[in-house]
């Protein structure tokens, strides 16, 4: 029974070693340095770090959700003013400027850069190749084979003219400049030339010159009596003029004249005019005829006593009747005096419709006419004759000098160094001209025509293809085709957010502005809300339940956990003291049944 129980307690000291050393193992001992918390089982201290550090980190979190909700503020400021409205202004370019602009493109590559292109094509397929082809044979054909000189061939006859006929016409020419009739039996140009100048001014009184004799029309137009002794054309017309219409009554003219002829004769009805008197004599003529008819017919009267006297009467009272009315008298009777008054009448009145008409040409065409004439000669032929004058003697004298002074000393040595220059640099020149285009232009000419036709042409055609051709037609899209996909890129009219579409790149921006406006900006705005409202109280009382509770409780565990290790350390020394014992007295027994 006492065996039994010393086992028992040796099994139960074992286990409290074991549970000892493992409790030693578990907690261990505070450093020296170890805080006031001191001892932590499995990790304590560490964990109260941890928590140490999780309240500063809750501090930088806060921290940094206030910085996140102004960064939120200030990218929501940002994407509603600066990107959102970036991305507008993008839109509106695209939408307003290059959409608009590439269009025109289109339509101007479509509508004139293309149909241009063929047409330039066209010219130089249809008339620039022939045109050269043309130029090329105006160059080099000849008058034996075309029937038509080249320009080569005709620069050549040029050169043959030149250095044969031309040159032989220039000596011609100066010839005809220089020959004089003394010497030559003809005036050349330039003697000509003197001869004229000397029929526009010439001072010799038997040969005067043009402007002499316009000087002496003009004398003869401006001489007067007075200074001259003599009238010239104008104090003679003016003299006319006075003799026509003179208002002076010491000196009438015509006018006044026929005036007072005409008043003299008046008319039948003016008193004291000769035809008035006439007048009244015709018609007291008339009167007495009556009454000798009367007196006649008495006398006739063969029941009147005295008859063979009255009869005699008769007969001269018939004398007296015919003497002034005989409106049909025989050959060798004369009219009666009433026919005489009537033709005297008739004659004055027709002279006096004569003179009437005389004074009114006199007064309205004569007097006027003088009048004309006198203003055009003053006005007109003298100014006129002046300035013919003054031209010749201003301007054809001295414009023939300068002609002669030309002559002399520019165009006869200047036709004098063309004749040498002909002979010593034009025959040359055209040599080489000839050479050069027999040998650079036309060559030059074929190989453009060349390259028109194996360069231009075709070249033009793969830029044509280029702009025209389509990814249907031909598995790749053209120029043109090729920008309107862009212009689609930018912005396809058939998009529809709604079922959907390929947005262009106008499009995608519009959805991207109305999802700043109508998606970043709440979620901001919400994320902002979840952050001041819910995370920031939410980390706020996770830093109060750390300082405030959990490492408290900590403080609180490690002070319990640190008595368990005093009394796990004392129970250790107490089984180990027993333990030492029992082995003690074993080692004793064992030695005393040996002996």
């Amino acid at each position: 029974m006492r065996i039994t129980n010393k086992a028992v307690i040796r099994k139960a000291a074992a286990a409290a070693l074991v549970i000892g050393l493992v409790l030693f193992a578990a907690a261990g001992a505070a450093s020296d340095d170890a805080n006031k918390k001191g001892f932590v089982l499995f990790g304590l201290g560490r964990l109260y770090d941890g928590t140490e550090q999780i309240r500063d980190g809750v501090g930088e979190l806060l921290q940094g959700n206030e910085q996140l909700v102004g960064g939120l503020d200030t990218l929501g400021s940002a994407l509603d003013e600066d990107i959102a409205g970036n991305l507008q202004t993008m839109k509106t370019g695209i939408d307003t400027e290059m959409l608009p602009g590439l269009n025109k493109i289109i339509d101007g590559l479509a509508g004139q850069v293309v149909p241009g292109l063929g047409d330039i094509r066209s010219g130089l397929s249809d008339k620039m190749s022939p045109g050269m082809e043309d130029m090329i044979l105006g160059f080099t054909k000849t008058k034996a084979e075309h029937k038509d000189s080249g320009i080569i061939e005709g620069l050549s006859t040029i050169r043959n003219g030149l250095a044969g006929p031309v040159s032989g016409g220039l000596s011609n020419i100066l010839h005809g400049f220089k020959k004089k009739a003394a010497t030559d039996g003809e005036s050349g140009i330039v003697e000509g030339l003197n001869l004229i100048k000397q029929g526009l001014d010439n001072d010799d009184p038997k040969k005067p010159g043009i402007s002499q004799g316009l000087a002496a029309v003009l004398h003869g137009f401006n001489k007067t009596e007075a200074e001259h002794k003599e009238s010239g054309i104008v104090e003679g017309l003016n003299k006319i003029k006075a003799g026509l219409d003179n208002a002076d009554p010491q000196k009438p003219g015509i006018s006044q004249g026929l005036a007072q002829v005409l008043a003299r004769l008046g008319s039948r009805d003016e008193l004291d005019t000769i035809i008035n008197g006439i007048h009244r004599i015709n018609q007291k003529t008339a009167d007495n005829l009556t009454a000798l008819e009367t007196a006649i017919g008495i006398v006739k009267d063969p029941d009147q006593p005295d008859a063979e006297k009255i009869l005699i009467a008769t007969l001269a009272l018939d004398t007296v009747y015919k003497s002034l009315n005989n409106p049909a008298p025989l050959e060798g009777e004369d009219p009666g005096l009433l026919q005489a008054t009537e033709m005297l009448r008739d004659g004055l009145e027709q002279i006096a419709a004569g003179l009437n008409l005389m004074q009114t040409g006199v007064d309205t065409q004569m007097v006027p006419g003088l009048n004309k004439m006198l203003d055009g000669i003053n006005k007109d032929m003298i100014p006129g004759l002046q300035a013919m004058k003054t031209g010749v003697d201003t301007q054809m004298v001295p414009g023939l000098n300068n002609i002669l002074g030309g002559l002399n000393t520019q165009v006869i040595p200047g036709l004098e160094q063309l004749d040498a220059g002909i002979d010593q640099e034009m025959t040359p020149g055209l040599d080489k001209i000839v050479a050069g285009l027999k040998t650079q232009v036309v060559p030059g000419l074929k190989e453009m025509k060349t390259g028109i036709d194996t360069q231009m042409i075709p070249g033009l055609d793969n830029m044509l293809f280029g702009f025209n051709k389509t990814e249907a037609a031909t598995g790749e899209s053209g120029i043109v085709e090729g920008l309107s996909k862009v212009s689609r890129g930018l912005a396809n009219p058939e998009f529809s957010p709604n079922p959907g579409g390929d947005p262009g790149i106008s499009d995608g921006l519009g959805l991207v502005i109305d999802g700043i406006y109508t998606g970043v900006l709440d979620g901001i705005e919400s994320l902002k809300s979840g952050i001041v409202d819910k995370i920031m109280p939410g980390l706020e009382q996770i830093g109060t339940g750390i300082s405030d509770e959990l490492q408290p409780g900590f403080n609180k565990v490690s002070l319990l956990l640190l008595v368990i290790w005093l009394v796990s350390m004392a129970i250790l020394l107490v089984v180990g003291f027993f333990i030492g014992r029992a082995g003690w007295a074993k080692s004793s027994a064992g030695s005393s049944s040996s002996v």
